[in-house]
């Protein structure tokens, strides 16, 4: 695979990781704003306040660390992107 082809690929992969971090900031947001109906909602299921909230906690949690992993990959794609460029203009400039 050529450099361009490689860039392509990297552009695409960059692309895709925009798409699961914002969606993973939106769900780790609209969750945090929600706080208080989701511990109510599994309230009115018969788990005490204290259930409900460690249920909550846990989610967040979950969600907190579905979006630390799409950051972390999202940079990661990033810096392989730059690192692509770095070499195109290389090549650019030795030829």
């Amino acid at each position: 695979m050529d450099l361009s082809q490689n860039l392509q690929q990297a552009t695409s992969q960059l692309a895709q990781a925009q798409q699961k971090f914002d969606k993973a900031d939106n769900e780790l947001r609209l969750m945090r704003s929600s706080r208080e109906a989701f511990i109510k909602s599994l309230r009115y299921t018969g788990l005490s306040y204290a259930h409900a909230k460690s249920k909550y906690d846990n989610c967040h949690d979950e969600q907190d660390h579905i979006h630390h992993q799409a950051l972390l990959n999202l940079q990661h794609a990033e810096q392989h992107r730059s690192s692509l460029i770095l070499q195109a203009k290389d090549q650019a400039v030795a030829a």
